[in-house]
């Protein structure tokens, strides 16, 4: 360690043992923010002081508003109010037992000649990341901290010992700034402060064709419980340091039956919102749109509101919510015993009641299906085409064929409704585009396979414009036709493609 580096450390420890003097947890509530502005920039500093409602005593220091949103809505809405350290993104000062400060803090504690004795007197310092073990603190990190816990200790130095006027009755915050008309750091009391409860990030979504369809898709008489968890950790390889990393878990149940929907486990390197959404989008488009959405965490429901707003679900939270996804996940964690893979096993073993729509197998064509197909294909009154295609092709080819016989660009989704009713999920067939777990493709059905003559079904182009046409398969002929064919042409498109 360097000589200045030690310096920084020797502060921080001398600054953090100056302020557990004043014993300030017991004056202050983990509600009451504490905001330092940086001068040098329009970024600030969050703090939030451990120890009067929980039984772990520290500080926490926060570089982002929405991290300390994030922090102090979990507590709002958990049962303790212990900082639950893998699920957040800042640093920790805390006073621990010997047995469980990190051995870098140790060594630094024995660099500087330091003692500390007795239980929950010893302090170590950690930087947390969500979803990963805890770890020390770099030497970036060290001067951060100095710098913001040198000013927090001047904002408690004012109440303590400056006599700052504070009414813990009232909404606010302690607030440090920079005053530039007298050229004085200032610690203020500020009521009303800001209302942090009201900065819940949200997640807004732009309309997109998935969104269109599940708007169109049918109310189901089910109340969908959403929850998010932590499962048993494994190591992974991060900064070249071997780290725990704590995978997060989403589970859907129907909170009626008491049964588990679905469950998955997201991926380190991927996009926890896209996770979310793919997995309950597949749901509604397997079982339709639920009732309601219940989920029990405030964090959730800003990433799931605008969603819900778009397809027309409610969406509530509670914490008593979400009952039944606790109950199921409570019994598959005590039976697993911590093994990831006997945890899912469990679940869907003996919860997961999702039926399946077994597939089709793609056949491969032979000379012996030579045969083609008539089709008539209505776009509006007045307005058709009778397409003759070989059987042997698939649903896709006779896609491409629809939309170059009435003149649409092959720009939109488009999918087959063999029991001819928009939306159904019964015998549904989508655009290798439309990206969904558990949906039958356009491209792997032949139309020998899913079709007869006399079939009535619907065609349904631009799952944001909806252009809906009604097809018939006429009859068959022993013809073979290369390449599908418009055999009769009646009225013409009444609009164009934009």
């Amino acid at each position: 360690m360097t000589s200045k580096l030690k310096n920084i450390w020797k502060q921080i420890y001398q600054i953090m043992s100056e302020i557990k003097k004043w014993e300030p947890w017991n004056d202050f509530s983990e509600d009451v923010p504490f905001v330092y502005n940086l001068s040098a920039s329009k970024e600030k500093v969050y703090f939030t002081i451990f120890g009067n409602k929980s039984d772990v005593q520290g500080i926490g220091c926060y570089f982002d508003m929405h991290e300390y949103v994030m922090a102090s809505t979990l507590r709002r809405f958990s049962d303790v109010n212990e900082p639950d350290l893998i699920f957040q993104n800042a640093i920790f000062g805390i006073w621990d037992d010997c047995e469980n400060v990190l051995p870098e803090n140790k060594d630094i504690i024995k660099e500087l000649g330091l003692k500390f004795r007795g239980k929950g007197n010893w302090l170590q310092f950690m930087c947390c990341e969500r979803q990963l073990s805890p770890r020390y603190l770099n030497s970036k990190e060290a001067v951060k901290l100095e710098n913001a816990i040198g000013n927090f200790y001047m904002m408690m130095k004012a109440y303590y010992e400056g006599g700052l006027a504070i009414d813990l009755r009232k909404k606010g915050e302690i607030e440090r700034y920079y005053n530039k008309k007298n050229n004085l750091w200032e610690t203020i009391w500020k009521t009303p402060g800001t209302d942090y409860g009201n900065l819940i990030p949200q997640l807004i979504l732009h309309p997109s064709e998935v969104l269109s369809v599940l708007k169109t898709r049918h109310t189901s008489n089910y109340i969908m419980e959403v929850c998010e968890f932590i499962l048993p950790p494994y190591q992974v390889m991060k900064d070249k340091k071997e780290r725990l990393y704590f995978p997060k878990g989403i589970a859907l149940a129907d909170s009626e039956k008491g049964t588990i929907i679905d469950v998955g486990e997201t991926d380190i390197d991927a996009d926890d919102d896209d996770f979310l959404l793919d997995i309950i989008e597949n749901t509604i488009i397997e079982k339709g749109k639920p009732k309601k959405i219940h989920v029990s965490n405030p964090l959730l429901e800003g990433r799931l509101n605008d969603f819900c707003d778009k397809i027309g679900v409610k969406i509530d939270c509670k914490p008593g919510y979400c009952k039944v996804i606790h109950t199921l996940l409570d019994e598959a964690f005590e039976k697993s015993n911590g093994d990831e893979d006997e945890f899912f096993d469990i679940l869907f073993n003996s919860k997961y009641q999702q039926e399946v729509k077994p597939k089709k197998p793609l056949k491969i064509p032979t000379s012996q299906n030579g045969k083609s197909f008539v089709i008539s294909v209505s776009l509006c009154k007045g307005c058709y085409r009778h397409i003759k295609i070989a059987k042997s092709e698939t649903l896709e080819t006779l896609h491409t064929a629809i939309i170059y016989a009435f003149g649409f660009d092959d720009d939109h989704l488009h999918a087959f409704f063999l029991d001819n009713k928009a939306w159904s999920i019964i015998d549904a067939y989508f655009s290798r585009l439309f990206e969904k777990d558990s949906v039958s493709y356009t491209s792997e059905y032949r139309l020998c396979d899913v079709l007869n003559v006399g079939l009535k079904f619907l065609y349904l182009f631009d799952f944001g414009d909806e252009k809906r046409l009604s097809c018939k398969v006429l009859r068959e002929t022993e013809e073979i036709c290369p390449k599908p064919q418009v055999i009769k042409k009646v009225g013409e498109t009444p609009f164009t493609e934009t």
